[in-house]
C-alpha cells in the first residue's frame, strides 16, 4: 500500500497501477542503484516521455533522487558511464 497521498500521485502520474507500483519498491525500500537512501522517484526513459512523467511503458524503476539526477547528468548514456567507470579504476590515462 502507498505509503502517502505522495505515494499515490507519484505512480497516478505515470499510468501505473497500484500493483505495478508495489512491484517497482525494494522489501527494505532503500534505491535499487546505491542501496543507500530511500526509493523516492520512478525513473523513466526520457527518450519515450522526454517531461517529468513518463508513460507505463517506459517506466524503469523506483530510484532515490540522487540516483536520478545522476543518471540525468550523464544523459542516461551507457557510454558515459562506462567512460566514467574506466576513470575511476584507471584516472585520467583512458
Amino acid at each position: 500500500f502507498p505509503s502517502h497521498d505522495k505515494d499515490s500521485k507519484v505512480y497516478q502520474r505515470h499510468g501505473l497501477s497500484l500493483d505495478e507500483f508495489n512491484s517497482l519498491k525494494t522489501v527494505d525500500g532503500k534505491c535499487p542503484i546505491c542501496r543507500m537512501r530511500e526509493q523516492s522517484v520512478i525513473d523513466h526513459d526520457h527518450s519515450c516521455c522526454p517531461g517529468k512523467t513518463g508513460c507505463s511503458k517506459c517506466v524503469r524503476g523506483y530510484i532515490c533522487s540522487t540516483c536520478n539526477v545522476s543518471l540525468g547528468l550523464v544523459g542516461d548514456s551507457v557510454d558515459r558511464l562506462n567512460t566514467l567507470i574506466t576513470y575511476l579504476e584507471h584516472g585520467i590515462d583512458i
